[in-house]
């Protein structure tokens, strides 16, 4: 009984103790993680993260805050999904939004 019990212990724990399967450098040296899910993010740190998903055969890139422990984080209300269309159009805007970072700045 005492070894069942320490096995259901450690895999809870392994399981709990990472939120992503696998990590992997992209070509800019940005840390690409999957979830349990299989889907690919990025850490943008806070517990915010940017996500590539699929729903209902459209692709979306989701960037989302995340609550709970470290871990066991869960997906929270705040948030955006991007279609690629809408992506590519910030994608685009990303060299005005800098200039506009750098004006905000100068205040």
């Amino acid at each position: 009984m005492k070894s069942k019990k320490n096995k259901k212990l450690k895999s809870k724990d392994t399981t709990e103790a990472t939120d992503f399967v696998n990590e992997s450098p992209s070509s800019e040296g940005i840390k690409i993680r999957t979830n349990n899910e299989g889907e690919k993010y990025v850490d943008l740190g806070k517990k915010k993260r940017a996500t590539l998903r699929s729903f209902k055969g459209i692709p979306l890139l989701d960037i989302r805050e995340f609550y709970g422990p470290d871990g066991d984080e869960k997906p929270g209300k705040k948030g955006i999904s991007l279609a690629p269309e809408q992506w590519e159009t910030l994608w685009g805007a990303s060299s005005t939004i800098d200039q506009l970072f750098r004006e905000l700045k100068k205040k």
